[in-house]
């Protein structure tokens, strides 16, 4: 009798998004990201032969209470790590001055504390803090400590946009060849200065990362129906080294593509 390892439970994963309030993820299933991240990790992990001996690696850079890092280790079976350029013993420059501030200084320690509890319950979740998510020289410490090529990264990172032209070149000669980035943030997230771009703002920043061959998407459509989406940002961009590979997951989103 043949036995199929499942190394993703896809539709246990969706029902936890949707009934958990966990604040990290809550975030990506309110902006309509939840599915196309459940269906590219389904095909990667499970429909991939490759991951049925060996566990897939998944990168999600920003950890705050390591909300997200804990629903995928529910429901993957794999190596999960975790990126956050906060560290209680780093000295910022004056390019990351929101650390400095005493009430982001409070909520940041507070969400480390959170996520080292969080990290000494489970073996799969591994989380490297004082890391700018940006660098090379902090893909290369994730890369060698994985010890071979990563599969997914995703970025939710950072709020003001360093991502737009710094995650392709960091994070590219270090992926898998059939592996993929996600960036829930090429342009940032929630800063005061984004909310107040026009939508032709957005979609010129979001030309930049198109220009770079990621594939945009708006999720407007798959956002949460609750009143507080109502003024989030959906875009979404999507690169792999063989973009066809994963073909079938895009295809199925193709009606929330952005094309330019």
């Amino acid at each position: 009798m043949s036995y199929k390892v499942t190394n993703f439970h896809k539709q246990e994963f969706l029902d936890h998004v949707y009934t958990h309030e966990c604040r990290e993820f809550a975030r990506k299933r309110d902006r309509g990201f939840a599915p196309f991240m459940a269906d590219i990790v389904d095909f990667a992990a499970n429909k991939n032969y490759n991951y049925q001996s060996n566990a897939l690696s998944l990168v999600e850079l920003g950890i705050g209470g390591g909300g997200a890092h804990y629903m995928w280790d529910c429901h993957l079976r794999g190596k999960i790590y975790g990126v956050e350029l906060y560290s209680p013993d780093e000295k910022y420059t004056d390019e990351y001055e929101f650390y400095h501030n005493d009430v982001n200084a409070t909520r940041h320690r507070n969400n480390y504390d959170t996520a080292t509890i969080l990290i000494n319950a489970t073996t799969q979740v591994e989380f490297h803090f004082g890391l700018d998510a940006y660098a090379d020289t902090t893909a290369a410490h994730i890369y060698n400590t994985h010890g071979r090529p990563l599969d997914i990264v995703i970025d939710d990172a950072d709020p003001s946009g360093h991502g737009l032209t710094a995650l392709l070149p960091a994070w590219k000669p270090y992926m898998y060849e059939k592996g993929c980035i996600i960036s829930e943030t090429i342009y940032g997230n929630g800063s005061s200065e984004l909310m107040s771009l026009s939508e032709q703002q957005r979609l010129d920043l979001l030309k930049v990362a198109h220009d770079q061959g990621f594939v945009c998407f708006d999720f407007s459509k798959y956002a949460y129906d609750k009143p507080e989406t109502n003024d989030m940002i959906h875009h979404m961009v999507f690169w792999s080294p063989d973009i066809g590979y994963y073909h079938s997951v895009l295809d199925k989103y193709e009606d929330c593509r952005i094309d330019f």
